[in-house]
């Protein structure tokens, strides 16, 4: 209760020097939007209520006032009271668990017109004395290895598997994995990444009948560390049965697409999925895509996919996929069955516009988590808007970003994205139409996840 106490207090007091500020005029035509309460940085002792006030404006009204919490939206607040185009918003909010949490707010101009987001960062404490830290660069040890058992003979997709030793009470944010087929690993390509420190073992395709090195680094942010022992295994090579149509060497590229079913009754949905090694990229819907990857898509009529595949020698390649759809999606019948003549519409061939990223506010800085919600501000445009397309990347190193995941077509408005504690992201959405045409990409919107 003591705390509520504080907050009413300053929420007066906030209201009392923003109206004081309001009154002295703001710039022409803008809309803008504040938080009173809470105060940016305010402490709470435990999981409580708190009030969330604040006051937009813009000229002609607003229409509504969006708050959101940590890139999740709490609620929407339609045609909030108003004293001439000054309209104010409450909302009472209880957080799910403890924790750092950014509150925003957004408004919503009566003529159409979207303020920046305004920020609060409200801490509900709880003391964890049981988290392991994340080390810093010179606590960092060697990995161990645990399998498979060096010098051993294993099946394809084998498990890689390591341990950390915790000489320090603290873990490392993620691991480094060198593959490579030779002794000296002079050829990276086939290591990987893990998102975090949870992962320690990964099932990883590699092409049968070669032999490997391996070795695993610990890594935190911008620094890794000692290096584990190197182990070496072989993956068997299979039996060549009557119906084996292709076995790559582990030089070659292997590119698999595929439709499941490619046969489909009208209004029935089939899968698209695609499996490559040893390419330098690949590309499905305009987006650059994870090796390994799907798309689901429900038809009335017979339509082609095609995966664009970027050599590692500079070639490039398509390959297509055709999916045969029988019978018709069933339409309403209306009452006049006797057709009306009307002239085509003419050819739709101007882009929309190009959507703009508001959760996270750019630069933002957001407490640890697994997902983060991407949100937009939707456009439209006269064919009706069939999808967006989010691309989001992750930064290495300073100045150096790399794809993590594309995602598309989205028909709303955001999309949840996994992300990792202590990463340094950009994102940039666009829009397609339904005639087919794509929007530019937006500007980048940045944001960062703390450690802990």
């Amino acid at each position: 209760m003591k705390s509520q106490k504080w907050l009413k207090l300053f929420s007066t007091l906030a209201l009392a020097a923003i109206l004081i500020g309001a009154c002295a005029g703001l710039p022409g035509g803008e809309t803008l939007v504040w938080i009173d309460v809470p105060l940016d940085g305010l402490f709470a002792a435990g999981i409580q209520t708190i009030d969330i006030d604040g006051h937009a404006t813009s000229p002609g009204g607003v229409s509504r006032v969006e708050l959101w919490a940590n890139g999740a939206l709490l609620t929407t607040i339609e045609a909030p009271p108003a004293d001439g185009d000054l309209a104010s918003f409450h909302f009472e909010w209880t957080p799910s668990d403890y924790g750092d949490y950014t509150i925003q707010a957004i408004a919503f101009g009566a003529s159409g017109t979207v303020s920046e987001p305004d920020s609060a960062r409200v801490f509900f404490d709880e003391v964890l004395d049981d988290v392991l830290r994340l080390c810093a660069a010179d606590e960092l040890v060697a990995p161990l290895l645990v399998s498979p058992a060096d010098g051993a003979t294993v099946e394809t997709n084998p498990v890689l598997a390591w341990t950390y030793p915790n000489e320090e009470p603290c873990l490392p944010q993620s691991y480094g994995i060198d593959i490579s087929t030779d002794a000296s690993f002079s050829d990276l390509r086939l290591g990987f990444v893990t998102l975090d420190n949870n992962e320690t073992s990964r099932s990883w395709p590699l092409p049968a009948g070669g032999c490997y090195y391996w070795r695993v680094q610990a890594y935190v942010p911008g620094e890794y560390g000692p290096m584990s022992d190197a182990w070496s295994f072989c993956v068997v090579e299979p039996e060549i049965t009557p119906t084996a149509t292709f076995l790559p060497r582990e030089d070659q590229p292997l590119v698999q697409f595929w439709a499941d079913p490619a046969q489909i009754q009208a209004g029935a949905c089939t899968t698209i999925q695609w499996h490559v090694e040893n390419v330098q990229s690949v590309i499905f819907g305009e987006i650059e895509q994870p090796f390994d990857g799907s798309y689901k898509d429900c038809l009335c009529k017979n339509e082609r996919y095609t995966l664009t595949v970027n050599h590692l020698d500079g070639r490039q390649e398509k390959h297509t996929v055709d999916i045969g759809v029988s019978g018709v999606c069933e339409t309403p019948t209306p009452d006049d069955p006797t057709p009306t003549p009307t002239l085509p519409p003419p050819a739709d061939t101007t882009p929309p516009s190009a959507p703009s990223p508001v959760v996270p506010a750019n630069g933002l800085v957001l407490s640890c988590r697994a997902t983060q919600t991407l949100a937009w501000l939707p456009v439209s445009d006269p064919s009706g808007i069939s999808g967006y397309y989010v691309k989001l990347e992750i930064e290495t190193k300073p100045g150096v970003w790399v794809a993590v995941a594309g995602y598309g077509p989205i028909t709303g408005k955001q999309v949840d994205v996994n992300v990792q504690c202590g990463g340094i992201y950009r994102w940039m959405v666009r829009a397609q139409d339904g005639a087919g045409n794509y929007s530019d990409w937006s500007a980048f919107s940045t944001f960062s996840i703390i450690l802990n």
